[in-house]
């Protein structure tokens, strides 16, 4: 079996658990708001150790991740990945992700970007009509916490087992 495809599965095994066990978390009243999205924080670190042409790969598959354990709109998931994608790519062209601060800085715009879009689908689909502003403040925790746990978990994200086949190849 190919080297690169037992990678790529077993980044979906990883993502899978991953997702699973945040949303064990998230189920729970008392760490609704504080529960770090270990899944973005995955994303981000192989961001910064695959090739940028995987990234949006990436994104999907960990989209599909958080569709399989989610009740949010999949095409809302799967579109917050990939915008998610684009702009980490972006930021790659010009800053190095590996570095803690950059890491700890995008997780966290990141991280307050797509809870804030998932929230904002959320209303839409309900029909809110009122004033969206402390509700997106109500965010911010969910992205501290994400971006915390990207400045202390991204190398170790990073080195997941069965994952290097995947890694960007250096000199």
């Amino acid at each position: 079996m190919n080297a690169r495809l037992v990678g790529w599965l077993m980044l979906a095994v990883w993502a899978g658990w991953i997702a699973a066990a945040q949303g064990l978390l998230a189920a729970q009243p008392v760490f609704a708001r504080l529960v770090p999205d270990a899944l973005l924080c995955l994303f981000l670190a192989c961001a910064a150790r695959f090739e940028s042409a995987d990234l949006p790969k990436v994104a999907l598959l960990c989209g599909m991740a958080r569709v399989a354990y989610s009740i949010e709109p999949p095409a809302a998931i799967l579109a917050g990945f990939l915008a998610a994608a684009f702009g980490v790519r972006a930021v790659a062209s010009v800053a190095d992700l590996d570095g803690a601060s950059v890491r700890t800085v995008l997780a966290g715009i990141v991280g307050y970007g797509l809870s804030a879009w998932l929230f904002v689908v959320h209303e839409a689909r309900e029909g809110a009509t009122g004033e969206l502003g402390p509700e997106l403040l109500a965010q911010l925790p969910g992205a501290l916490a994400t971006a915390a746990l990207a400045f202390l978990a991204g190398p170790a994200l990073a080195r997941l087992p069965g994952l290097t086949p995947l890694r960007r190849r250096r000199w």
